[in-house]
């Protein structure tokens, strides 16, 4: 749905006229050429429905430049393996089995950490009010599954850079 915001610009950098990839006063993102030039993305997804997972899968885990650090069905096991595991991105649906995406967005923004992980909603809840929860919260992008599903590994792309 992406509606605030382009395909390479999350919405927050541009409401706020940064150029993609500034971050005023925050540590070097996840991402960064330095930190992936020789390790391969790894990328925390936060999906309860197993088809969808397979799908995900397919479409991130490359060897050498994306790699599925984790798979979480619930807000628990989410925020748990984001500790565990430390990934340098997160997928992230709303409705999960027990608790919500929302939630796992709001525990990663609260939790200090040496890098800000690109969070990425991926949703077929994509209502204005739900965007503009996400984004308040801390989401970088906000997709809508039935729309947007392609655009996912572009910016993953450009989180490698």
């Amino acid at each position: 749905m992406m509606m605030k915001s382009s395909l390479l610009v999350p919405a927050r950098r541009a409401a706020a006229g940064a150029a993609p990839g500034a971050q005023s006063g925050a540590e070097p993102r996840a991402g960064d050429a330095a930190d992936t030039a020789v390790r391969a993305l790894r990328v925390l997804v936060v999906e309860d429905l197993p088809r969808v997972q397979v799908l995900l899968r397919e479409l991130i885990d490359e060897p050498g430049r994306f790699e599925i650090a984790g798979m979480a069905e619930t807000e628990h096991d989410a925020i748990a393996q984001y500790h565990a595991l430390q990934p340098d991105a997160l997928v992230i649906d709303l409705n999960l089995r027990q608790g919500t995406g929302l939630g796992v967005i709001m525990a990663v923004r609260r939790t200090p950490a040496a890098r800000r992980p690109l969070l990425l909603v991926l949703t077929n809840h994509a209502l204005p009010v739900l965007e503009a929860a996400c984004l308040n919260a801390g989401a970088d992008y906000f997709l809508d599954k039935s729309r947007d599903f392609h655009k996912l590994r572009p910016l993953l792309e450009q989180a490698r850079r």
